[in-house]
């Protein structure tokens, strides 16, 4: 069975505790301490039974493409602590601006895929305090997930090796709709680069039906041939590729 590397950013509207969203449980918090131990504290309810937890992309995902292939989830989680502590020291920033990153959630990310069954390793994406704007600085966050992902997965000829586990994956699968848009992008841009040098990636898109019980994938396919058409119009500018046009090519299918 082919082997599938799923990578996505830990978005803050993707947790739900008690079919609410997890970043209400951080809400009245106003501190790096206060976020942490309410973090914890819903992990320990959950391990004791007394929480109902879903990631639901990530689940949604497990449901649709279960039986495709063999999957593991590379989740990003963001980490703006250091730039909290350089930049802003007002309680209400950590309060606006804290409670939205993933890594408050690893334990509790970690407990939910054993149970659920899921193959999953978190990859913390810290945020330097000389970023200007933390995850909403498009420029920044490009280069920061280009680094993070170059650093965790290497190829070699048509495979890509994820170096948290020394496995080696057929292909990479990248859900883009978590996230800010700043790291959404950043991802998505991350895997045409990769694309582009011949790496077997996709993109998949979960869109929230409305009511927002469920969600519908999406393929990329349809972006992508629109992003390619620019770059065939800038070859055929270059140079003149029209004799190709008229050459009989045979295939060996064999």
């Amino acid at each position: 069975m082919q082997k599938c590397l799923i990578v996505q950013v830990l978005g803050n509207s993707d947790i739900q505790i008690d079919s609410n969203n997890a970043r209400d449980r951080l809400g009245n918090c106003y501190s790096n301490e206060e976020i942490n131990e309410a973090a914890q504290k819903c992990k320990t309810k959950y391990a004791e039974g007394r929480h109902a937890v879903n990631f639901r992309f990530l689940s949604e995902l497990h449901r649709q493409l279960t039986g495709e292939a063999e999957y593991t989830f590379c989740v990003l989680l963001t980490d703006q602590t250091q730039w909290l502590n350089c930049n802003r020291q007002a309680p209400e920033d950590w309060q606006r601006i804290a409670i939205s990153d993933g890594h408050w959630w690893r334990e509790l990310l970690l407990e939910w895929c054993h149970r659920e069954g899921l193959i999953c390793q978190p990859v913390e994406v810290t945020v330097k305090p000389e970023i200007s704007h933390g995850v909403a600085d498009w420029e920044a966050m490009a280069e920061l997930v280009h680094g993070v992902l170059k650093t965790h997965i290497q190829y070699k000829n048509e495979t890509a090796t994820f170096a948290a586990f020394g496995s080696i994956f057929d292909k990479i699968l990248i859900q883009h709709s978590s996230g800010t848009a700043a790291l959404s992008s950043a991802l998505y841009l991350w895997g045409i680069e990769q694309r582009l040098t011949n790496q077997n990636v996709e993109f998949i898109y979960l869109a929230q039906e409305e009511g927002g019980s469920k969600s519908t994938a999406h393929s990329g396919s349809h972006w992508q041939r629109r992003l390619k058409a620019p770059q065939v119009s800038q070859l055929i500018d270059i140079q003149d590729f029209g004799g190709a046009l008229g050459v009989n090519i045979e295939r060996d299918d064999s």
